[in-house]
């Protein structure tokens, strides 16, 4: 097999990764696919790169400051890597733990990042302050930007912090210099994403409520369907769509979210066959979603927005996760495949993993956002490389972390015949994980060579655990 070099440049710092493999301690991985093996090695790699100072930073021209970008990164699964990096960035977005950090309006989407700390972990110290941290948030957030007309939160789209994430009137034309969210309309609105993201917080607090004192905490549970059902009310329609924004007059903004779609399918708030009459009614591109869509008046092609039809390498991520969930087999390998290219393509990111890409290019682009005439892509970047790594571990190891272990819904897409991964932390253990076959029939199921029909391993096993998976798709009559 030919052997291919990979030369990034990190901030002044050159680092050669040639090969197929990935060896880092005691994790490895390897497939019969030569792109799958560079994009994951690459994304790897940019991983450890960022951390710095023991804490895991947004990107190679970021600090880690931004609570999303550190819930985010543990959402997908840095805990399998490097779980004490993971622990201390969590902390590091908070205020003395006691509350959450940051940006208001997405900040409890640390609560999200929380659970899955600790359902890698199984740190019940950790969580134990975690929910003091995300009960303490969210009872602040409940009287400073809760809108009881609705039943539903305002504030910006989660991650969305530049005014051209909005049409009008939610951007204020006679502001064209700012380019804050704060600075326009959005204190009242109401956007998909960011009530997925307090659903949510609601459900895990529950969930983290039930670890640590064996019973439901009956006002999350309640909180959690009630926002559910107003959600639903107010963004979904039973043709097949969910719905942007809710603007300050009370008009509904039909846009396209990624971000918030997935957010609904993969917390439940719609179902899997709800989601599928979404997805597959959904624009895409030869490169993948675009974050938000179609293109506001005041931009184009030739002129995009920052925050409106570009690619989001981690949308993407979480985007083809939840085609999973609704049964798109496609939508998930087109997601996955393109993301490789943009990373990897000489004449697209040419073997980095940047903050934004052109949807019609493939080429990194910073985009617009009001006065300021253009923004740049920047390198490297921590959550694009992290989504790429949970189509891996979520998507194709089809790993699904949970309160009484790790159960495993595995798909290996066209293109990928077998699958090596080993040396995940998870709780005690390491576990070392074999895919073989294609499609998502799971057909023979061992743990440490001895066949299981329940796909399935507790939490509580310690030491060296191997997986082994063989796989079929299904023939239909």
């Amino acid at each position: 097999m030919k052997r291919i070099c990979i030369l990034a440049a990190l901030a002044g710092l050159t680092f050669a990764a040639c090969g197929h493999r990935t060896d880092s301690g005691d994790n490895t991985f390897e497939t019969d696919n030569p792109k799958v093996n560079e994009a994951w090695e690459l994304a790897h790699r940019t991983v450890l790169y960022n951390v710095r100072d023991s804490i895991l930073a947004a990107g190679a021209d970021y600090g880690g400051e931004w609570t999303r970008d550190v819930a985010i990164n543990t959402w997908n699964g840095m805990d399998l890597f490097i779980p004490q990096v993971m622990e201390r960035s969590l902390w590091y977005v908070t205020n003395n733990r006691q509350t959450i950090g940051h940006q208001y309006w997405d900040k409890i989407i640390w609560v999200q990042g929380a659970l899955y700390h600790y359902l890698l972990t199984r740190d019940t110290a950790f969580l134990r302050e975690a929910y003091t941290c995300g009960v303490n948030t969210i009872r602040e957030l409940e009287t400073q930007a809760y809108d009881k007309n609705y039943g539903l939160f305002t504030g910006s789209s989660v991650f969305n912090d530049g005014v051209s994430a909005f049409e009008e009137p939610i951007y204020d034309v006679s502001k064209p210099n700012s380019s804050s969210v704060m600075a326009h309309n959005t204190h009242g609105i109401k956007c998909l994403s960011t009530n997925c993201a307090y659903y949510m917080a609601y459900r895990d607090l529950n969930l983290m409520h039930t670890v640590l004192h064996g019973t439901e905490n009956a006002e999350f549970a309640d909180k959690a369907r009630t926002l559910r059902n107003n959600i639903r009310k107010n963004f979904y329609n039973p043709r097949g769509q969910l719905f942007y924004v809710i603007d300050e007059q009370g008009n509904t903004h039909r846009h396209q979210e990624a971000l918030g779609i997935a957010f609904a399918i993969l917390s439940g708030v719609i179902t899997p066959q709800e989601g599928h009459f979404t997805v597959i009614r959904n624009e895409t591109t030869q490169y993948g979603i675009p974050s938000i869509t179609p293109i506001f008046k005041r931009f184009s092609k030739e002129k995009p927005g920052r925050h409106n039809r570009l690619i989001w390498p981690f949308v993407n991520a979480f985007y083809a996760n939840a085609a999973l969930v609704t049964g798109d087999w496609g939508i998930f390998e087109h997601e996955f495949y393109a993301m490789a290219s943009l990373a990897l393509d000489e004449d697209k990111g040419n073997y980095n993993f940047y903050e934004i890409f052109d949807p019609e290019t493939g080429k990194p682009e910073g985009g617009n956002q009001s006065g300021r005439a253009k923004w740049y892509s920047r390198r490297h970047q921590t959550w694009s490389a992290t989504g790429y790594m949970s189509m891996v571990c979520y998507g194709i190891c089809g790993l699904r972390p949970q309160l009484e272990g790790m159960s495993f819904t595995p798909y290996l897409p066209k293109g990928i015949g077998r699958l090596s991964i080993k040396g995940l932390k998870y709780g005690n253990m390491l576990l070392d994980i074999d895919l073989k076959g294609q499609g998502y029939s799971i057909v023979e199921f061992r743990i440490n060579g001895k066949k299981s029909d329940k796909h399935f391993i507790p939490a509580d096993l310690t030491g060296r655990q191997h997986i082994e998976i063989r796989l079929e798709r299904p023939r239909f009559p």
